[in-house]
């Protein structure tokens, strides 16, 4: 992980008031756990940083990219444009050059109002109730994909990858269209697996 993404989850624990053990006890993990993603040796997984998201009451986007809205850019020398929205667009900062431009805050684009929307509309009008309830599953993997892009590392990025998502949409879609719940049951076994590939990688 960054350690700038590091010192950007020290200062945000600092600023709501919380030690390591405080902030431990919430997330349900160990002390030693917060100290490694301040340190930058690890990072958090998804379930993490939402709850981090909930704790702090702020966007897991503004989180992993490193932006301030107060300050436009704690800890870069640069900041954003004069008279920037700084609190709708999202300003990147990587290896130490200015931002060229602001990329679209993609968290907030109304996915879920879409999902439900096709939902109904598929089903009132085709009478597709199932499967396109499956549609729902894609809520959790739009925003973790939102996540994941923001992440600076690739461990960072496959951690926040929906790999676990994923695997219970095909099982779903293969059991229920193709009545194939065996084998696609194997599927599960294959997310321990993903993880500690991805955790065992070293990475700066």
């Amino acid at each position: 992980m960054s350690k700038d993404l590091g010192r950007r989850l020290e200062e945000l624990r600092i600023q709501n008031k919380l030690d390591r053990d405080d902030l431990a006890k919430k997330l349900s993990v160990k002390k030693h756990d917060v100290r490694h993603w301040e340190d930058g040796r690890e990072s958090p997984d998804g379930e993490q940083l939402i709850k981090l998201s909930q704790i702090y009451k702020m966007p897991i986007d503004e989180i992993l990219l490193n932006f301030d809205t107060e300050n436009n850019f704690q800890n870069s020398a640069y900041a954003a444009p004069a008279g920037a929205a700084v609190k709708s667009k999202v300003y990147i900062v990587a290896d130490g050059n200015p931002p060229l431009k602001p990329t679209y805050n993609w968290y907030m684009f109304p996915y879920p109002v879409i999902a439900v929307a096709a939902y109904l509309i598929i089903g009132f009008f085709f009478n597709r109730w199932h499967p396109t309830w499956l549609l729902f599953l894609t809520i959790p993997i739009y925003y973790m994909l939102v996540v994941m892009h923001g992440a600076k590392s690739f461990r960072a990025k496959a951690n926040v990858f929906p790999y676990p998502i994923i695997c219970v949409l095909f099982y779903l879609a293969a059991g229920f269209d193709y009545g194939w719940w065996h084998p696609m049951w194997i599927l599960f076994l294959t997310i321990p697996v993903y993880y500690t590939i991805v955790n065992g990688i070293k990475t700066r």
